[in-house]
């Protein structure tokens, strides 16, 4: 929907909430057409966790790159096919790994929390005003010795080396494993 206007539904900007609610639902649906974009097809030749994170990490870059919906994500959950069919290969992926359906829904949560704040973070920082990478590291290095030794013994590089997609690819395989050596506890799967 790049370069999409009012002027394609035939209304003005207030007019448009003869068909939609509020903002609300407008961001549902607009996330829900840019998810068109996103390959969410799986025919098995890659791995479930190949898979998995090649479409987290399109995911990510789909939100990046429209800021203003990486934010709307944030608190809205889409509404339509698209994204159904990806929660649908999601739950397919976490399946094909070995999680009980349970799990998998729960997983499915999680990661896309993940994704649409690593989203929002990438597009925020690819603004003009943003804070520069240099201001983190300038405050990390004014760690003191006595008050944060142990800042001080990992240094600024265990905060912000690599680049952004290493540093996702990372997390995601830290989830992956987690979901499969914890699974549902009794517990949560009682309050569910």
């Amino acid at each position: 929907m790049p370069g999409a206007t009012t002027a394609g539904l035939d209304t003005g900007p207030a007019s448009l909430y003869v068909y939609v609610r509020n903002t609300t639902e407008l961001n549902t649906l607009l996330i829900d057409r840019y998810l068109a974009g996103l390959d969410l097809r799986w025919d098995g030749d890659e791995s479930a966790r190949e898979r998995l994170h090649r479409v987290l990490s399109d995911y990510v870059q789909l939100l990046a790159s429209q800021p203003a919906l990486a934010q709307a994500a944030l608190v809205t959950w889409p509404e339509g096919p698209h994204y159904l069919d990806l929660l649908e290969l999601l739950l397919r992926t976490l399946r094909g790994l070995g999680l009980d359906i349970r799990t998998a829904g729960r997983a499915v949560d999680l990661l896309l929390q993940f994704a649409t704040a690593s989203a929002a973070e990438w597009a925020a920082h690819a603004s003009d005003d943003a804070q520069d990478l240099a201001d983190l590291e300038s405050t990390l290095a004014s760690a003191e010795s006595a008050r944060h030794p142990l800042l001080v013994e990992a240094g600024t590089s265990a905060f912000v080396s690599g680049t952004p997609g290493e540093r996702n690819a990372w997390a995601i395989d830290v989830l992956i494993n987690g979901f499969l050596h914890t699974g549902m506890t009794d517990h949560a799967q009682a309050e569910s």
